[in-house]
């Protein structure tokens, strides 16, 4: 039930979920209309899934890249009302000189790609997920262990500053902390809540480049990423 409970505390416009890790006729899209929220989504048994909840119902609903042929399930997009929002589960990409990596970077720029189409079909744009990319030294707790390594390649960081510059937004304009930006973590919980603050606050930064240049006034826009399949997450 911690969805719900936190959709009626939170009462967004709009919730981006990635991972749902589930197939699509087992999403639980009764339970949502019961709360009050539309739902779509794009799924796969295990691994990634995409979902967008709603107070209203979508529209021009895409699954997937267009044009990009892809088997697993990490975009959905929909239009609410003059808001545009792309919900994406970027590829991990493993280590640099993988194939996943190879995948990752074939991945990005197709995004890209299709961003900036949709920017000019759109007055109102919001892009938001799970990154998968550091964009900052100070956003690693060791950035002397992390040069060089997944999420932090000078490939994977130049798409994220290119994907800042298409929606208008400098890499100076990302929010900025006071002090050391994270300290050091040990252990699995400490790695747990490392990688938490990571991904929380790579979402945050690029749902906030399209909000302040494009989305305008929308209200609540907001995204969740799941530690496990939504099936537990509801239950």
């Amino acid at each position: 039930p911690q969805v719900l409970d936190w959709l009626q505390a939170q009462s967004p416009d709009v919730l981006a979920l990635q991972e749902t890790k589930l197939t699509d006729e087992r999403f639980p899209h009764a339970e949502l209309l019961n709360a009050g929220y539309h739902s779509v989504c794009l799924g796969q048994p295990t691994y990634n899934g995409v979902a967008l909840l709603s107070r209203r119902e979508a529209a021009e609903v895409q699954r997937g890249i267009p044009g990009f042929e892809d088997a697993q399930a990490r975009v959905i997009a929909a239009t609410f009302g003059d808001l545009r929002v792309i919900g994406a589960y970027f590829p991990n990409g493993q280590a640099p000189d993988s194939d996943k990596f190879a995948y990752k970077m074939r991945w990005l720029d197709a995004l890209q790609a299709w961003v900036a189409t949709e920017l000019q079909r759109h007055a109102k744009v919001a892009l938001m997920g799970d990154f998968n990319i550091a964009p900052e030294d100070r956003d690693v707790f060791d950035p002397v262990a992390w040069a060089g390594q997944i999420h932090c390649t000078p490939e994977e960081r130049g798409h994220f500053t290119q994907e800042l510059e298409l929606v208008g937004l400098p890499q100076s304009g990302l929010p900025q902390k006071s002090g050391p930006a994270h300290r050091p973590h040990s252990g699995e919980r400490g790695l747990a809540r490392f990688a938490a603050e990571l991904r929380h606050r790579q979402g945050a930064a690029q749902e906030r480049a399209p909000q302040r240049s494009r989305a305008g006034d929308c209200r609540r826009v907001t995204q969740l990423i799941l530690p496990f399949p939504v099936p537990e997450f509801f239950g």
